[in-house]
């Protein structure tokens, strides 16, 4: 069996298709079953007398060899056209050793058989069915003309007439078997193979769906972490501007504070004093309370709603800055034009504007020069106006001038530190508490004028955060 299958694969070349593998193998193995069939019939016909069809086989074993031959030596469009061409001298080797008396039928029957077996195309099954009923013509005119080689007695013809119906009726079938078993066999091999394919398709498209569904959820991992990570940065950046802020306000109290202790040290008079002491405790109350919002950051505030008192409030931020502008040699002069100082704010938000303007009037006016404090009233509204003697603002400092971080062209006058947040301050609590905010260089000599026009009653409650 194992001779069988190695013959039956020689000549057939690893890259070769797999039809023309199989063509090859059917070659094979037809090619072989007629030179063992034919040879061991010939063998016993030529033993027991019939010289003639023993010859006749002998002939069609040689074919035979020669196509089992070539197909070894890996010519299959050869051997194909080589199996064709020698089929047929068959039949016509009946024809010249027995003559007329062999039936034609068996013959043609004979004649039909390989095209429908080797050949792979339809251009080759015309062909050689042409040649076929060419070799069909030149039969019958023999036949036709009666032109006999050989006589032989009755019982040779009818001998003869049974060998070729068996053994054609043999060959055909063990031809036709091996077709089926050749196909069959490719067929559950390729049949195989698809379920194969097919169960791996299935795996892969189930790998598929299961990488794209991972690949999904790490993209909203990575969408929720991103997001998640720009929040935290958010109020890292938030936090720390916070402290920024809260620092930037805490300085000008402080200072005040070491000013005013400065001056309680020189206090003539007892009213002098305590005068002082009043000033302190306000600021420091001011100061506990910005505090205070840094460490509850997280929660709502609200504006509170306060009595106050314009013409008490700028007197004492006159009283509490004398110091730093003794240093400086300027001039802080105050007037109120006002007759009803009264208004309804949060004190220490309005606190914070008052003190960041008015600290900057002091910081960036010239030794020896005037900062002027006046407090009006126009219908509903007071109106703060604190006029320094600075270099003003130009067209790009104006742009600006609210901007978080933004310094700008003036600088002070006394070496005091610049940070670009002040202004950004007093625009955000100004935006909170609905106090408009204007800003005009002075006419005719130098410096610039902020004007605060505050509502008497503030009647719009605010969410409030620290980070103005």
């Amino acid at each position: 069996m194992r001779i069988w299958k190695y013959i039956s694969k020689l000549g057939v070349k690893p890259d070769d298709s797999k039809e023309d593998k199989r063509m090859s193998i059917i070659l094979n193995q037809i090619s072989l079953l007629g030179v063992l069939v034919f040879f061991s019939l010939a063998v016993i016909l030529f033993v027991i007398g019939f010289k003639q069809i023993s010859a006749a086989l002998s002939l069609a074993m040689t074919m035979s060899v020669v196509i089992l031959f070539l197909s070894w030596l890996g010519q299959k469009q050869i051997s194909r056209w080589a199996a064709i061409i020698l089929y047929p001298f068959i039949p016509l080797g009946v024809f010249i050793y027995f003559g007329a008396e062999v039936k034609a039928e068996f013959i043609f029957f004979f004649l039909i058989l390989i095209p429908v077996i080797i050949l792979e195309t339809i251009i080759e099954k015309v062909i050689a069915y042409f040649y076929y009923a060419l070799m069909l013509v030149l039969g019958y005119v023999y036949l036709k003309y009666n032109l006999p080689i050989g006589y032989l007695s009755p019982l040779e013809i009818w001998v003869s007439n049974v060998i070729i119906f068996i053994n054609t009726g043999i060959f055909v079938y063990i031809l036709t078997s091996f077709y089926q078993k050749s196909t069959k066999y490719y067929e559950e091999k390729n049949e195989l193979l698809i379920n194969q394919l097919e169960h791996r398709s299935k795996d892969l498209e189930q790998y598929s769906i299961m990488i794209q569904s991972q690949n999904e959820a790490f993209l909203e991992l990575n969408y929720k972490l991103q997001r998640q990570n720009e929040e935290l940065t958010k109020a890292i950046n938030e936090r720390d501007h916070v402290v920024k802020v809260v620092a930037h306000d805490l300085k000008s109290p402080i200072s005040r504070i070491g000013g005013l202790v400065s001056l309680l040290k020189t206090a003539s008079t007892e009213e002098e004093y305590n005068n002082y002491i009043s000033i302190l405790e306000d600021i420091s109350k001011e100061s506990s309370k910005l505090i205070d919002d840094v460490l509850t950051l997280d929660d709502d505030k609200a504006l509170s709603c306060e009595i106050i008192d314009a013409d008490t409030m700028m007197k004492r931020f006159v009283s509490s800055v004398s110091y730093q502008a003794k240093l400086k040699n300027i001039n802080v002069e105050y007037l109120n034009k006002a007759q009803n100082n009264i208004f309804k704010s949060d004190s220490i938000m309005v606190n914070r504007v008052v003190d960041n303007i008015l600290s900057n009037a002091l910081k960036y006016s010239p030794k020896g020069s005037l900062v002027k404090v006046v407090v009006e009233e126009f219908n509903d509204h007071l109106v703060f106006k604190i006029k320094d003697s600075g270099p003003g603002f130009s067209e790009e400092d104006k742009k600006n001038m609210f901007k978080k971080y933004k310094k700008l062209s003036a600088k002070p006058t006394g070496g005091e530190a610049s940070f670009g947040l002040g202004l950004s301050i007093v625009k955000k609590l100004c935006d909170d508490l609905n106090i408009n905010l204007s800003v005009n260089n002075n006419i005719g000599e130098p410096g610039a004028t902020f004007i605060l026009s505050v509502p008497r009653k503030l009647s719009v409650e605010y969410n409030l955060s620290v980070t103005a």
